[in-house]
């Protein structure tokens, strides 16, 4: 970020590394130094905004805030990467649960390590080096042995997509957590309506679809499948943005986050469909009629948890 003013780059630091209010405080403060000192004295005196940030921030915030990252992340792609490689066998499907599964497992244990760590630290007790070096490979091994048990081979989801997409969500919910807030900006009002407009509209187009035009997708099921393709990678692209407009921002855009993620199960489902079936063969939609029923309605009450 070299070449940005010196508030700019603090603004961006501190909306990352720091949880929000404490990141708006921030910003505060130093906008008034920045006002009465200016960017040359503000820089010698506290170093860079990089710098600064790190002072203020905790490792375990920055740590937590990577690790959820990473795995909202995870969890997003995975319709896309399965689209990718013309949709995945079952058992692509199920390795990349069990490595979801194994990275829960490692975060968790890791987590304790570190909370016992830090206590011991503040009590000055330094376990011996043997001893230090295997409760640093207990978490390894629980997450190896995850992998080796194979949870999701062994039938334990009924769903495979649809149950990355509910982690995503489950998770952005309760990791931003809720407070109070102000106003709504226009922006996020707008962005959240057009994704309803745009999931809402898909929905629409497949109960048509259903019970009056089916033969409109089985005559033209190559088209079909590029729309929703380029639909799919639109709200993917779409859903990355307010993820990290939720971070940067504030985290109601994860209501946005959320609503297009409907979208993407909507569009991947879709797509999937219009591949697998032969021009002339009439599909079998009902069983997924039944299956955007069952996660529409909890995904819309997500969302709209989200704008909280």
């Amino acid at each position: 970020m070299k070449g940005f003013p010196y508030l700019k780059e603090l603004s961006l630091e501190a909306r990352w590394f720091l949880p929000h209010q404490k990141a708006v405080d921030l910003i505060e403060d130093y906008q008034e130094l920045l006002k009465e000192l200016g960017e040359e004295e503000v820089r010698k005196r506290f170093g860079s905004p990089k710098k600064l940030v790190r002072e203020f921030s905790q490792p375990f915030q920055r740590r937590r805030w990577h690790i959820v990252l990473g795995l909202l992340l995870f969890c997003s792609l995975i319709p896309i990467l399965y689209s990718l490689i013309h949709f995945y066998a079952v058992f692509d499907s199920h390795f990349a649960m069990d490595i979801l599964a194994a990275g829960f497992v490692l975060w968790a244990s890791l987590e304790i390590l570190w909370e016992r760590r830090n206590s011991w630290s503040s009590r000055n007790i330094f376990p011996p080096k043997p001893v230090s070096l295997l409760l640093e490979a207990v978490p390894w091994l629980l997450a190896l042995l995850v992998l080796f048990l194979r949870p999701a081979e062994g039938g334990w989801w009924i769903y495979d997509v649809e149950l990355y997409l509910l982690i995503a969500g489950v998770l952005s919910l309760g990791y931003f957590g809720f407070s109070k807030l102000g106003a709504m900006p226009n922006s996020l009002i707008a962005a959240f309506v057009g994704a309803f407009l745009v999931t809402g509209g898909i929905y629409s187009f497949f109960c048509y679809l259903c019970f009056t035009k089916l033969e409109l997708l089985v005559a033209h099921t190559a088209e079909m499948y590029y729309i929703f393709y380029a639909l799919l990678v639109l709200l993917t692209l779409a859903a990355l943005v307010s993820l990290f407009l939720a971070r940067m921002r504030e985290r109601r855009w994860r209501g946005v986050f959320l609503m297009t993620l409907l979208g993407v199960l909507l569009c991947f489902s879709l797509s999937r469909t219009a591949y697998w079936v032969d021009e002339g063969q009439v599909p079998q939609v009902l069983p997924l009629l039944n299956l955007f029923r069952a996660f529409s309605v909890p995904g819309f009450l997500m969302a709209l948890a989200g704008l909280v």
